[in-house]
């Protein structure tokens, strides 16, 4: 599902550090919201990570990538796919107003984002009445 190009241009770089072939980020969970969530939706994934699971979106409305990191790296992108190298607080701050998009057919993820990352998941959850959001809590 993957171009061979865009495989080969992110496990060139720091990738292979993080995830592998056989872990690409947590693509069952995205598999099945891909397959709920309907084809005229957008789809922003906050804190998107190297981003394959964007493919499996390839045939919504739209999907935006929402990656924290200020770097170079390079991520997966699937044709449909606009990239934000922001924070999760920074886009729904200053990009989604201008986005002028429908909230009753956009559906959030924000999936395996820790807090530490600006207190997000308060934002996400007041902000997007469609969401997934999953971090597991680590108290036992």
């Amino acid at each position: 599902m993957i171009p061979e190009y865009q495989k080969d241009l992110v496990f060139s770089g720091d990738a292979l550090a993080e995830i592998s072939p056989e872990f690409m980020g947590f693509v069952d969970i995205y598999f099945y919201l891909s397959k709920t969530i309907p084809k005229d939706w957008t789809i922003i994934d906050i804190g998107c990570g190297y981003n394959a699971q964007s493919f499996l979106f390839k045939d919504h409305k739209k999907v935006i990538a929402i990656n924290p990191y200020d770097s170079d790296d390079a991520m997966f992108m699937s044709p449909n796919c606009e990239l934000f190298r922001v924070s999760g607080k920074e886009f729904i701050d200053n990009e989604l107003p201008k986005l002028n998009l429908d909230l009753d057919k956009t559906f959030a993820i924000l999936n395996y984002v820790p807090e530490w990352y600006g207190g997000v998941n308060e934002i996400v959850r007041s902000t997007f009445p469609n969401l997934y959001a999953f971090y597991p809590n680590n108290q036992l």
